[in-house]
């Protein structure tokens, strides 16, 4: 005859992991099978019979399932509801009693039920929410509540004018239009210092500022002054200046400010002076004064401007070096061309490359010749236009030799190119006071 020891009768019952998605209806059971002699059975499979009663001995099962379990040394696992689920309510005391079916004797005495079991009643809130159905009468009691609760709803306060309408709460008002409706500003604070972190104005105009750990602005979203449906948007160092920001300036038109950090101007982006739509950039030196910018003129052309105009490029043989050369500059915008042609029977005509002759207009060109023969008696340009030039050499020379030429012309649409301009007309509108600071930061409050 088989029996079941578990260690004198020791009953190992692991409720496995509930969370509040989902609870498994089984109960994990461990037990030793032994014979007569309390020694483990042989390693094999084995029919058991698993019955729960409410009584410890003799009365009706109220639930069963047979399933075949491993042993090893005797030592067998079990998975309880994994044929037959587990139907009871495990709201009283209940026994299990086995069987080894090959034996037919239920094993004795019957295990009683250890209160782990009786967590699967935690699956009657698996939709995370406690409502009237499982409370017990009389459970929930102001005493246990605690004093600072009530249950009046909605609620009011009058002096500090908290009210509760429906799915609205309002603070400083008895008529909130949303969720959360604050008549007046909002500040966050840190939880641990009581520093504002963050504050939202509710005037006419709404603003949100943040700040840093010691209490300095970081950042504002405001507006203009003088126009309050103008936006502006500021970035603060730790001295709560202003470094970087942009707005909308009297055009309309959108600006950005970059300062440095002795709180001068270093880049400005906005419109022309009184040309809204032709946009400029200018980038200013350590005393706030403009040395380099571009922007679109009146005739719609592109302009770019500074002290000196460069080109850089890699030192081919020195790594650690670098070329720079200056742009050549005139009174006047101008195209160049050059080239080689050779004389034949003392006389040539050369044509621009058709690019060249969309570039330049003739009135104004300059031709330059430089003859490559020391028999040449001369050269002269006898004919020239945007179509190109006529040589012929000096004396009624009939010689046949080389030259080098280079043309200049001014280019087509800058004709009239100014050299004397009036002070501040290349210059961006962007609206500062005097003081170089944005306006529309709001007053503390």
């Amino acid at each position: 005859m088989l029996k079941q020891t578990i260690y004198s009768l020791f009953l190992v019952l692991i409720f496995s992991s509930f969370t509040a998605a989902q609870i498994p209806n089984t109960i994990n059971y461990q037990g030793v099978l032994t014979d007569n002699n309390g020694n483990p059975v042989p390693d094999g499979n084995y029919m058991l019979s698993f019955k729960l009663y409410n009584v410890d001995v003799e009365g009706t099962s109220l639930w069963d399932e047979s399933q075949t379990v491993e042993t090893n040394n005797g030592i067998f696992n079990a998975k309880l509801g994994s044929v037959v689920s587990l139907t009871v309510p495990f709201d009283e005391t209940y026994w299990l009693g086995i069987t080894v079916e090959s034996d037919g004797t239920e094993l004795s005495p019957r295990v009683e039920l250890t209160p782990s079991a009786y967590s699967i009643m935690a699956k009657t809130v698996e939709d995370e929410s406690i409502t009237t159905d499982k409370l017990a009468d009389g459970s929930v009691t102001q005493a246990k509540l605690g004093s600072d609760v009530n249950f009046s709803t909605p609620w009011t306060t009058s002096g500090s004018i908290i009210s509760y309408s429906g799915t609205a709460v309002g603070i400083r008002t008895a008529s909130p239009t949303s969720t959360l409706t604050v008549k007046g500003n909002v500040d966050l604070q840190d939880f641990n210092t009581g520093v504002r972190g963050m504050r939202l104005y509710g005037g006419d105009v709404g603003a949100l500022e943040t700040r840093g750990p010691a209490g300095s602005r970081n950042a504002l979203i405001s507006y203009i002054s003088g126009n309050k449906e103008r936006g502006f948007i500021g970035v603060y160092n730790a001295s709560s200046q202003s470094r970087s920001y942009f707005s909308i300036n009297s055009n309309d038109v959108g600006n950005m400010i970059l300062k440095g950090a002795n709180n001068k101007l270093n880049v400005v982006g906005g419109q022309l002076v009184n040309y809204p739509n032709n946009g400029f950039m200018g980038v200013y030196d350590g005393s706030g004064n403009e040395q380099a910018g571009m922007y679109v003129n009146s005739s719609g052309q592109g302009v770019v401007y500074g002290d000196v105009k460069n080109f850089k490029m890699d030192h081919p043989i020195e790594t650690n070096s670098e070329i720079w050369y200056a742009s050549l500059e005139g009174p006047e915008a101008a195209a160049y061309l050059r080239g080689s042609a050779k004389l034949i029977n003392g006389s040539v005509s050369v044509d621009f490359p058709s690019h060249f002759k969309h570039v330049i207009q003739d009135k104004g060109m300059t031709v330059m010749l430089t003859p490559l023969s020391a028999e040449s008696n001369g050269l002269a340009v006898v004919q020239k236009s945007a179509n190109g030039f006529t040589v012929v050499e000096l004396s009624k020379g009939s010689g046949n030799y080389d030259f080098d030429w280079e043309v200049k012309s001014v280019r087509r649409g800058f004709e009239d190119y100014e050299v004397v301009r009036q002070k501040g007309l290349a210059e961006p509108q962007v609206d500062l006071n005097k003081n170089n600071k944005p306006y529309g930061e709001p007053n503390e409050k």
